[in-house]
């Protein structure tokens, strides 16, 4: 599968999220869902690259892998939400629920969490780089091995 055109007219890289409608997002959960339980042998990892979301409703979700690099969850539901490894690169999280959901090692290098709630997620192990927390509720955050700053040389 190629991915989606439309970009090349943005001479910088900044395009615009793109709408998905609620039917094409429950067929990428859909397909994801089977990438999961046959451990990669079928269906495919979600990708929500550049993809508007706002409001939208993953409480409890299995979204492990998933890429959410630049998209717009403002106001999105992410209770309980399974994210381990997922690539939400600067995606746009403001406002978001996220209590109690696992973030272990996901990468959120540039991602917006401004007044986001973390109550008691997990982020062990994340890449939080230049990630933007201002006003965010991280009250219970597991965040022990996460990635506050730059990657060094690899030390000998």
């Amino acid at each position: 599968d190629m991915p989606p055109e439309g970009d090349e007219d943005a001479p910088d890289g900044s395009a615009e999220p793109k709408a998905i409608p609620a039917a094409e997002v429950e067929q990428i959960l859909n397909r994801h869902r089977e990438w999961i339980e046959s451990k990669g042998g079928e269906g495919e990892k979600a990708n929500f690259h550049r993809a508007f979301l706002q409001d939208a409703y993953f409480q409890g979700g299995d979204l492990r892998g998933a890429n959410f690099s630049e998209a717009s969850l403002h106001l999105a539901e992410l209770q309980n939400a399974n994210l381990y490894r997922a690539d939400l690169t600067h995606a746009n999280l403001q406002h978001a629920s996220l209590q109690k959901s696992n973030m272990r090692e996901a990468n959120m290098e540039g991602a917006h969490f401004i007044q986001a709630n973390l109550q008691g997620a997990d982020l062990r192990d994340a890449d939080l780089f230049e990630s933007r927390l201002q006003w965010a509720d991280i009250e219970g955050v597991y965040c022990k091995g996460a990635n506050l700053f730059p990657r060094g040389p690899a030390s000998s």
